[in-house]
């Protein structure tokens, strides 16, 4: 089995999942952390959502997204991240265009741990 993984986000892909789960052979399976890729633009929001189980970790690359943190905005810009901790109502007011971001989850629980609220 190989020891390392390349792989390129293509222009179409919107969001993909890095790791965690993705199959029994990859490297990427991990159920310590999950890691998904996201390309976003101006317009997209996230209703508001709890995870029960797991810690959450946003990584802004490029552009910026602002979101509500148990009721606080807070302003997460390219570079810069933020750590929502189980249990805190989160949700995505909205991002700047052509933002792209890292978000991962710990532990990893299979099939999620996302209640809408």
């Amino acid at each position: 089995m190989k020891k390392f993984e390349k792989n390129t986000f293509s222009q179409d892909l919107k969001h993909g999942l890095i790791g965690s789960f993705v199959d029994g052979t990859s490297l990427r399976n991990d159920q310590n952390v999950e890691i998904s890729f996201s390309k976003l633009e101006s317009g997209f929001n996230a209703s508001p959502h709890i995870h029960t189980q797991s810690k959450t970790l946003v990584i802004v690359l490029t552009g910026g997204m602002t979101f509500s943190i148990d009721g606080e905005i807070v302003e997460v810009d390219g570079g810069e991240y933020i750590i929502f901790d189980k249990g805190s109502v989160e949700q995505v007011v909205s991002v700047k265009p052509h933002t792209q971001n890292l978000t991962l989850h710990t532990p990893s629980i299979l099939g999620g741990d996302k209640k809408e609220l």
